[in-house]
């Protein structure tokens, strides 16, 4: 990778990007109630990360409901991305080392799908996950690994499939020509304790962010937002970007946008 150098570009609009996360079958109530809890407050486009075989045993394509759902959603502006295939690790002893095993059994419980996969299968299973989406009629031109973690490969694969973009938990990255974005993804974690700490430092992460007019970035799972002190931090933190300014949008057309202020090229 060449090093990275600061291109000054014009300034743009402020951009709110909510991701809804782990879209599947399984979730369709708790997402049908996130979607209608963001629309009444003024949230009318968001990202929706679709995993296309939760698991390998919750296949989108066996319930009517939730593609009838995405393709309304699809219609009125919001943005399919593809999440993975399986959002679930197989077995690879032979890549990475202690990082990439504790990430995998740690940080991921064991759900880091591309984290130590070599190129060809990572590009096949992007592949198949495309072509499992536009079959439903979805139009996905960008890429989410779960929990963001992606081995180099599988990043190559990412522009193999000709998507347009992919984000980290740090960055907007698209694919041609190669730059990223800086915008860390306002994210809680998932355990008890864990989750209370979020809800007393995310409120100040979105400001430094918002203060630096960089994207803001909410990263919501149907889950999390089920709990009343999450649902009520994710809520006060979009009201307080929506009052100064910022505008909802989605990943894709984000990235399409002539007004990147402080990309890094590859």
């Amino acid at each position: 990778m060449r090093s990275l150098t600061t291109n000054t570009l014009p300034m743009h609009k402020k951009s709110l990007i909510v991701s809804i996360h782990d879209v599947r079958p399984g979730l369709l109530p708790e997402i049908q109630q996130m979607m209608s809890t963001l629309a009444q407050i003024g949230i009318s486009r968001t990202s929706l990360l679709v995993i296309p075989n939760f698991h390998r045993h919750e296949p989108i394509t066996a319930n009517q409901a939730l593609i009838y759902e995405l393709r309304r959603l699809q219609d009125q502006g919001h943005e399919i991305v593809l999440h993975a295939l399986y959002h679930l690790e197989d077995a690879q002893p032979d890549r990475g080392g202690v990082r990439e095993f504790l990430l995998a059994r740690l940080h991921t419980r064991g759900e880091g799908e591309f984290l130590r996969l070599h190129r060809e299968e990572a590009r096949k299973r992007i592949a198949s996950g495309l072509e499992c989406l536009r079959r439903l009629g979805f139009s996905p031109t960008g890429f989410v690994a779960p929990a963001w973690l992606y081995s180099k490969d599988s990043v190559a694969a990412i522009s193999d499939n000709g998507l347009e973009y992919y984000t980290t938990l740090y960055h907007i990255c698209t694919t041609d020509p190669p730059s990223r974005i800086p915008s860390r993804a306002i994210v809680w974690w998932n355990r008890k304790y864990l989750r209370c700490l979020s809800n007393l430092f995310l409120p100040r992460m979105s400001q430094r962010i918002m203060s630096q007019q960089q994207p803001l970035r909410l990263a919501l799972h149907p889950p999390d937002f089920q709990h009343a002190t999450v649902r009520r931090t994710a809520l006060a933190i979009i009201a307080r970007a929506l009052a100064a300014g910022y505008q909802p949008t989605t990943y894709a057309d984000y990235v399409r946008e002539p007004y990147r202020d402080k990309a890094l090229a590859f």
